[in-house]
């Protein structure tokens, strides 16, 4: 319901936000926020990072569908068509509403194959130095990014072509996977 963005709720909540964001720049020039859903909302932190001074760097991660919805199905019984939606709307939330600030699309399949060379992409990318990077740091990046970890793997190759998938989910990631390899396109954003 988009009545809300213009409703006293949506001011109530970026007061909030601009609160978490402002007990984080307390503690450190750098913090990263992950949680997938806040896709959802990622206008409100957006604008919430901007009204502290914070610069949103936006590392939007890719993975495949056919995993999520694997990985949907086995831990919440989720419907495969619901899964697909779901990845879907939080995937073109995510892009749309990060649009305008500095950002790097990765592929979390390359993350596990070498985070070494994927995470140097990243900060190439987003011109940022990591402050813990020790050999102890690396062994736990390594022990949980563990391939032991990853219940599903699909192949992006037969995913884009398994028309049991929805069109606009394989339309989507196509075009993301395309940005990993030689960035972003705005002229990509009307299909999107």
């Amino acid at each position: 319901n988009q009545d809300w963005v213009g409703s006293d709720l949506r001011a109530s909540m970026l007061d909030k936000i601009a609160g978490v964001v402002e007990d984080h720049v307390a503690l450190g020039p750098q913090f990263v926020m992950k949680d997938p859903r806040a896709s959802r909302l990622a206008d409100l932190w957006i604008e919430a990072l901007e009204a502290s001074k914070v610069e949103p760097l936006v590392v939007l991660s890719l993975r495949n569908p056919a995993e999520v919805v694997a990985s949907l199905e086995a831990r919440d019984l989720m419907s495969r068509d619901y899964g697909q939606l779901l990845w879907l709307r939080y995937t073109l939330d995510a892009e749309h509403f990060s649009r305008g600030t500095r950002r790097v699309v990765y592929r979390y399949q390359n993350l596990l194959d070498n985070w070494h060379d994927e995470t140097q992409r990243i900060k190439d990318a987003l011109d940022v130095k990591f402050p813990r990077n020790s050999s102890k740091t690396h062994l736990e990046i390594e022990e949980f990014l563990n391939a032991k970890h990853q219940h599903h793997s699909v192949s992006d190759g037969s995913f884009l072509r398994d028309s049991a998938f929805s069109a606009w989910v394989r339309e989507c990631y196509r075009v993301m996977l395309e940005w990993v390899t030689r960035g972003e396109d705005p002229e990509d954003y009307v299909v999107l």
